[in-house]
């Protein structure tokens, strides 16, 4: 994704929402407006505020009929760019103020997300943060360092370059420093798990039993894996598009256990799935789910593996061994 500060998206869209809305608008105005919009996601979000601001101001604005190519004299020209710039003042008075809390962007603050929900966080300094479910962050950006505090669950960061301020992200037993890089941080009850996608990170672990460990560098597509108790840790390659589903709300499961991919499933879940069954949670489970889907998750199983949910009287779901005829 492209690391255009926001708001150079929003005069750009200012401009382009004057120009589409222009009765001098041309079939190649078209053509290149359409360009642009492709060219990033956030030019279509910074085109769509621009809108919303104008209609929520009150004009009433229509795009005019498109006309061909033509030339035009010299008066006419001069009219038609006076014309254009008075206009472009006229929005950009109307939607200044809607739109600079977005053209600044987050500096300071806490976020969470609730279970299920994913959340998009966009810094002052152009970087990205997205949440996973259940998870909480803490955005502080100073004038010479851009401190994130992630207290729990998981969250990718795609990392604005930034030289003279260092990019930290705090995972209580690891701190993982960044320059222009994406990453995903994960913060669980014994562990944390530090995913990279691209760039490079330097990881430090806290200091366990007066001994300070020596920093972890990382390159793209390795995991740094940290137990919180022990302190021990691992680095190891990693499938980044397995690592990644969860960004497009996806669980990808191959020859995963079923209890851990029952464990994995539940932190997307505001009830919980029970393993009533202790002869399977061994079994090795395959397959693609929607994450926060418990009747895909379950169609899974029960048509590919010989496990049968049950819903007891209290509501809960439970999992058991099948049977040949379909029952326990």
């Amino acid at each position: 994704m492209s690391q255009e500060p926001t708001y150079t998206a929003n005069e750009e869209a200012i401009a382009w929402f004057v120009r589409t809305h222009s009765d001098q608008r041309t079939l190649a105005d078209e053509d290149r407006f359409a360009q642009w919009l492709k060219q990033d996601a956030r030019h279509a979000e910074a085109y769509a505020r621009v809108e919303k601001a104008w209609r929520a101001a009150g004009p009433d604005i229509t795009a005019r009929p498109l006309v061909g190519e033509r030339r035009w004299g010299k008066n006419k020209r001069l009219w038609t760019r006076w014309r254009m710039s008075l206009a472009a003042a006229l929005v950009l008075l109307t939607v200044s103020a809607y739109l600079v809390s977005d053209m600044d962007g987050i500096r300071t603050g806490t976020f969470t997300t609730s279970s299920g929900q994913l959340r998009t966080l966009s810094l002052a300094d152009g970087s990205i943060i997205t949440l996973n479910t259940r998870s909480e962050v803490t955005v502080k950006l100073a004038r010479h360092l851009r401190l994130i505090r992630l207290t729990r669950g998981e969250a990718r960061f795609q990392v604005a370059k930034d030289a003279t301020r260092p990019f930290i992200v705090d995972a209580d037993s690891a701190q993982v420093r960044a320059v222009g890089t994406v990453f995903d941080v994960r913060v669980a009850e014994r562990h944390i798990a530090v995913t990279l996608v691209e760039g490079k990170v330097q990881i430090t672990s806290a200091p366990l039993l007066g001994k300070v460990p020596a920093p972890t560098l990382l390159t793209a597509g390795e995991r740094f894996s940290l137990d919180t108790v022990g302190g021990e840790h691992r680095v190891e390659p990693v499938n980044l598009a397995r690592a990644s589903a969860w960004i497009h709300r996806q669980l990808i499961f191959d020859a995963t256990p079923l209890a851990v991919a029952v464990e994995e499933a539940n932190r997307y879940l505001p009830a919980p799935i029970a393993i009533d069954d202790p002869s399977v949670r061994d079994i090795r489970v395959s397959g693609v789910v929607r994450a926060g889907n418990v009747a895909s998750f379950v169609a899974t199983l029960e048509s590919s593996f010989p496990v049968q949910a049950v819903r007891h009287a209290d509501g809960r779901l439970g999992l058991v061994r099948r049977t040949d005829d379909g029952q326990r």
